[in-house]
């Protein structure tokens, strides 16, 4: 009944890896 509550959270957990990411790119990483 709460499968849109783990969809979200999962969406959030990919979003941020996605922002560090872009960090550590943005910073010159490798």
């Amino acid at each position: 009944m709460n499968n849109w509550i783990i969809v979200a959270q999962l969406s959030v957990t990919v979003i941020n890896e996605i922002i560090d990411i872009m960090k550590e790119k943005q910073k010159g990483g490798k």
